[in-house]
């Protein structure tokens, strides 16, 4: 999960850059099971939940991508990223009946 704070006004272009540029070499990375972005215009704050297969493959999208999209986006943020990972534990999801799929423990 990483939690971005950009300039005031600049989550439109954020959002462009992200589409454009970001998603498509992470859906290419080894591992990747999607990504998930929250906005709160008013704040310009940003958060991505992106989902890995495993641990390992996270650590390796930090080396051939992460690092590098970032720094393209420097010049929109308005301070340093938080990044935390953490497991998921429960996901629920619907089936095509509309039913409740609930993995978890």
């Amino acid at each position: 999960m990483t939690t971005l704070q950009l300039q005031p006004g600049r989550l439109d272009e954020f959002l462009l850059f992200f589409q454009d540029s970001i998603a498509p070499v992470a859906a290419a990375q080894p591992g990747f099971g999607g990504i998930t972005l929250m906005t709160d215009a008013r704040l310009s704050k940003v958060v991505a939940v992106g989902l890995w297969d495993s641990e390992a493959d996270l650590l390796a999208s930090d080396r051939t991508y992460y690092q590098a999209k970032l720094a393209e986006v420097s010049g929109l943020l308005a301070g340093p990223p938080l990044r935390e990972a953490y497991e998921v534990s429960v996901q629920v999801e619907l089936t095509a009946a509309g039913a409740a799929y609930i993995h978890g423990i």
